[in-house]
């Protein structure tokens, strides 16, 4: 007889399928995020530090830029 927490046909509670899944889920999107906001750091350092002026922006500053919405959004 299999234990509880470790059936992988439990729906809910700890161990459960849906709480493995919505962790996978959750890692992709956070995955997703992360990637977005390093394409967005690739992209503001190609740029000239004056068209980084013009944007509000200093080199120095791209990644708290870039990933200001994944940590604090």
């Amino acid at each position: 007889m299999t234990a509880p927490s470790t059936d992988p046909r439990r729906t809910s509670g700890p161990g459960s399928l849906r709480e493995t899944l919505t962790a996978i889920v959750t890692w992709f999107a956070d995955s997703s995020r992360g990637a977005a906001a390093l394409e967005t750091c690739r992209k503001l350092a190609s740029l000239s530090d004056s068209q980084l002026s013009t944007r509000g922006l200093k080199r120095g500053k791209i990644v708290r830029h870039a990933f200001a919405p994944y940590y604090y959004g």
